[in-house]
């Protein structure tokens, strides 16, 4: 069976595919290895053992995500079972901050120089929120949730905030010194101006 869905995936192109019974059991699968010596593939049986039972979303197998959708396998009014293909699962690049959340849970993210580990502890208190404020290595950030995938997989887009007001700040700091340095300088042109009318009252 291994060696047909293997042969089926190669014509299809895909990277994931899964057959299942028509209870939804995984019976059988390949996924797509990369060899980094010589930068080709092959389709290597799954441990159907691992895989949970949906019908489409994102599926994790080991440090690789799949996105996937199923689609059944029918004879005449008979179902026979179906069939799940997918693709590596493209996460966004670093210009568009994003983290990948499992049943509220960070398990991808692509904050550079920041682990994981530590987004989700920052968004620990953002759980059964729509949009969360919150604090990451003394940077003010803010979430939204992007996608979600099904399966309690949600894509959240982030925005530092602090990058986005500093520049704005930055300006409104350099006009209120200017202001202030133009408020002194009209104090003091006063204040001769006073002085040298006064020195002539006193002349006279």
């Amino acid at each position: 069976v291994e060696d047909q869905v293997g042969e089926l995936c190669t014509k299809m192109g895909f990277d994931f595919l899964l057959v299942s019974a028509p209870n939804g059991t995984p019976l059988a699968g390949v996924v797509r290895q990369f060899q980094v010596q010589n930068g080709k593939s092959q389709l290597v049986p799954l441990d159907v053992a691992q895989i949970e039972h949906s019908d489409k979303g994102l599926l994790q197998l080991g440090n690789r995500t799949f996105q996937f959708v199923s689609v059944p396998v029918d004879e005449d009014e008979d179902n026979l079972g179906s069939l799940s293909v997918g693709e590596n699962f493209e996460f966004p690049g670093s210009s568009t901050p994003a983290v990948l959340i499992h049943d509220g849970k960070v398990i991808e993210s692509n904050i550079p120089n920041v682990a994981p580990t530590d987004v989700d502890a920052a968004l620990s208190s953002c759980a059964g929120q729509s949009e969360c404020d919150f604090q990451l290595q003394g940077v003010n950030w803010t979430s939204v949730p992007l996608q979600p995938f099904g399966n309690g997989y949600v894509l959240w887009n982030l925005e530092n905030v602090d990058a986005v007001t500093d520049p704005i700040r930055s300006r409104l700091r350099s006009l209120f010194l200017t202001i202030a340095f133009g408020s002194v300088l009209a104090a003091l042109l006063c204040s001769v101006v006073s002085s040298r009318s006064i020195v002539k009252t006193i002349a006279l």
